[in-house]
């Protein structure tokens, strides 16, 4: 059941992204829908189980540990390099979840623009890194 759920949250977690940032960007056009609220609602089970998901994962990263190799300390590019998954990963669930919390969509366009570039830097990185994976 474990791996369910944190495979689930792992597959749903750019599909309810992009849905998010789509209901953000046009929330002015789709305010008066009446099916608004069933939206909204799809948005907080699908990141209901990814933070649930998350939270089962955290003492099991094995999947970052295989790029793990013994590191100088002044090697920090390298190190970078190394862990740049987690951290791209860690910025944009912290900055999403920011942007939820406060409401930036309604503040300001620029915070959407933001959210946006995070999003595409986290699909590229993706994208990428599976590219690479069925290289080889």
């Amino acid at each position: 059941m474990k791996k369910f759920i944190v495979r689930f949250g792992e597959k749903i977690f750019i599909p309810s992204c992009a849905l998010f940032i789509a209901y953000c960007i046009f929330y002015q056009y789709i305010a008066d829908l009446p099916y608004l609220f069933l939206v909204k609602l799809v948005l907080l089970v699908s990141f209901v189980f990814q933070l649930i998901g998350w939270i089962i994962n955290t003492g099991n990263s094995s999947k970052y540990e295989s790029n793990k190799q013994n590191l100088t300390k002044n090697n920090i590019i390298k190190n970078f390099y190394l862990k740049a998954g987690q951290i791209i990963t860690i910025v944009f669930c912290c900055y999403f979840a920011v942007y939820l919390i406060l409401m930036l969509d309604k503040k300001s366009i620029l915070y959407n623009y933001l959210v946006l570039f995070l999003f595409g830097l986290l699909l590229g990185y993706r994208i990428a890194n599976k590219k690479n994976s069925l290289k080889e």
